[in-house]
């Protein structure tokens, strides 16, 4: 292999090819310019220097060379031979072992790009980067050490979406969202909101089922696990941007999807409105989804209950997100003979139960899920559609209830008689 030899070049023109540095039989040589700033003037004669070599370039010329600086003196490489030179390139087939004392500065303006392999790297010292951004994409981070974590809690949107989804009527047909890759994240939060136009409808749906599936795939095909809850649809545009369904969980999956299911019987369709998906660092232990009830956005066929304690304010509180479902003592402003519901927030977990009447009523107090529930079927009564608990009736008398609930809201139905029903109605759990 060629050597090179390091010459110095000044103002004055000095022969490069053929001379005693290379060898008088070196009539093809490569000219290196090592100087990072300034050009050296080249040519076939001391007065004819008219090709100008840049900073760190190179260029193989036949004899004869001379060479002249054009600002002071420089250094310049020279190669017998015309062998290849290339300072912008280097291929290191290693293993290689490098002890740097000195201080590496290095100004990197392209892109450093590191297509296999392994780097492994140890810093004694410290890492500061003063300005710009680190962004770490497409695999994990391990950190290990005393305290090496990343601090969890920051959210990045993983979906917007506030386009108008109709979901036909009929049993089902759903809404699915693209499949969201969540692999960065240890949990998810999201919000939804939805409604239906023609609910004042016989059948038209007042609840939609939310599926939330986990796959190990970016195509959505290997099912991992599945989520269900039921969300409360508002009887409009208006009320569907008041009180949205929100929660989340661990994430279970690489990727994930949300579909939006129509109840079995319904026979009007659903519009979704909004969807958002977070995900975050943070870890959680359990699902915990909420969603208060629309006290005056929904039409079940039936008249709301009037309510006493609290007075409900959407825009003040979300009811059901510190476990208190519903907490009426002395009701005494329901009309003689009306039938009355009234929809609970959603809560999921275990809550107490409590309720007395101080006259009997034409039917039965009963309290029911709401999942799959559809205009025209809150009904009073032992009948009453997928009822939880029904107590006594007796007047005076305190029943109570420990219930399990699942991931559905709830709704009370009352039917007064002749006289106005006395009555108070606790129903609370332990917010997760």
């Amino acid at each position: 292999m060629a050597s090179i030899t390091t010459i110095t070049v000044g103002l004055d023109a000095q022969p490069l090819a053929p001379a005693p540095v290379v060898g008088a039989a070196a009539t093809v040589i490569t000219v290196i310019n090592l100087d990072t700033v300034n050009v050296v003037n080249l040519g076939s004669s001391s007065s004819q220097l008219g090709l100008a070599l840049g900073p760190l370039a190179s260029i193989t010329l036949a004899a004869p060379v001379w060479a002249g600086a054009a600002t002071g003196q420089l250094q310049v490489g020279i190669i017998p031979g015309g062998s290849n030179y290339s300072p912008g390139a280097l291929t290191i087939t290693g293993p290689v072992t490098a002890t740097i004392t000195g201080t590496v500065d290095a100004d990197v303006t392209g892109t450093v790009a590191i297509s296999s392999g392994t780097v492994d790297a140890t810093v004694t010292g410290t890492v500061d980067i003063a300005a710009g951004s680190v962004t770490f994409t497409n695999d994990t981070i391990n950190v290990v050490g005393d305290g090496g974590t990343f601090p969890p809690g920051a959210y990045s949107a993983i979906l917007s979406d506030t386009t108008v989804h109709t979901i036909a009527a009929g049993a089902g047909n759903t809404y699915i969202t693209p499949v969201l890759n969540v692999q960065p994240y240890q949990s998810f939060s999201m919000s939804a909101t939805a409604y239906c136009t023609a609910q004042n409808n016989p059948q038209a749906p007042l609840v939609a089922a939310v599926q939330i599936s986990w796959y190990a795939d970016s195509g959505g095909t290997v099912l991992l696990e599945t989520d269900m809850h039921w969300m409360w649809l508002a009887n409009s545009s208006a009320g569907a941007s008041l009180i949205p369904f929100s929660g989340g969980s661990s994430a279970r999956g690489a990727y994930m999807t949300i579909t939006f299911y129509q109840p079995g019987l319904s026979t009007e369709p659903i519009d979704v409105t909004s969807i958002r998906v977070y995900g975050s660092g943070r870890v959680v232990n359990a699902a915990r989804f909420n969603q208060s009830s629309l006290l005056s956005g929904m039409n079940s066929g039936l008249t709301f209950m009037p309510t006493v304690n609290p007075t409900y304010n959407a825009s003040v509180v979300n009811w059901g997100w510190d476990g208190i479902l519903v907490d009426e003592t002395y009701n005494n402003i329901i009309a003689p003979n009306a039938t009355v519901w009234f929809p609970l927030p959603l809560f999921e977990g275990q809550v107490s139960c409590r309720f007395s009447t101080a006259n009997v009523m034409a039917n039965d107090f009963v309290l029911c899920t709401a999942a799959g529930l559809i205009n025209g079927y809150a009904s009073p009564g032992t009948s009453s559609q997928g009822a939880l608990w029904n107590p006594g009736n007796t007047a005076g008398a305190e029943y109570t209830a420990n219930l399990n609930l699942a991931n559905a809201p709830t709704y009370i139905v009352i039917k007064a008689t002749s006289s106005t029903p006395i009555f108070s109605l606790q129903i609370q759990g332990a917010p997760s």
